[in-house]
């Protein structure tokens, strides 16, 4: 028989249910997904999805298999950083020779090959003179990830864009905060 490996401390003390939670959030982070799947009601399982990721266990034994998974496939922050960079600030001019051919796609350098997202080759044909057709170019188009959205993820982490919210009361003016001592039950 083999031997398990053993629980994290932050799953020992999870009940089976919240255990499911977290091993069915793991497969996709959608809390709402998770919960259904874990057991809970679908007409629920927005709030349940939420409340579970605010509870300390649940979200330390997610932490934890995060850390773990990362470990496993030996992924760092730096290296998604360091993705995003190459996309984000990706120079298309590196991909063409000095002639202005576009370069094949070994040889293109390593910071533009990364930013590639696809690669369509066609071929252009014409008449060959006898009445068929013959092969008479081709056209090859790249087209790179969004440098867009890879910049704005990487200002995010930098903390360069940050949202702010304000609130204001009727017409723009001051909000106005009443607070209210309730009274106990029965009685005044």
């Amino acid at each position: 028989m083999a031997k398990q490996a053993p629980r994290p401390a932050a799953e020992k003390t999870l009940s089976a249910k919240h255990s499911r939670f977290v091993a069915e959030y793991l497969l996709d982070l959608n809390a709402t997904q998770a919960a259904i799947r874990a057991g809970y009601s679908p007409k629920t399982a927005k709030v349940q999805g939420s409340r579970l990721l605010t509870n300390a266990a649940v979200g330390q034994a997610i932490g934890e298999a995060l850390a773990r998974r990362a470990a496993r496939v030996e992924v760092k922050a730096d290296d998604v950083l360091r993705e995003l960079a190459r996309i984000g600030l990706s120079d298309i001019r590196q991909a063409f020779d000095p002639s202005g051919r576009l370069r094949s796609i070994h040889e293109l350098p390593d910071d533009i090959a990364r930013a590639v997202a696809s690669v369509d080759n066609e071929e252009l044909w014409g008449d060959d003179g006898d009445g068929g057709r013959a092969p008479t170019g081709t056209v090859r188009k790249l087209k790179l990830w969004s440098k867009p959205e890879a910049l704005t993820t990487l200002a995010k982490h930098l903390g360069l864009l940050v949202e702010r919210r304000e609130v204001t009361g009727p017409d723009g003016g001051p909000l106005v905060v009443e607070v209210r001592k309730l009274a106990p039950e029965g009685g005044e």
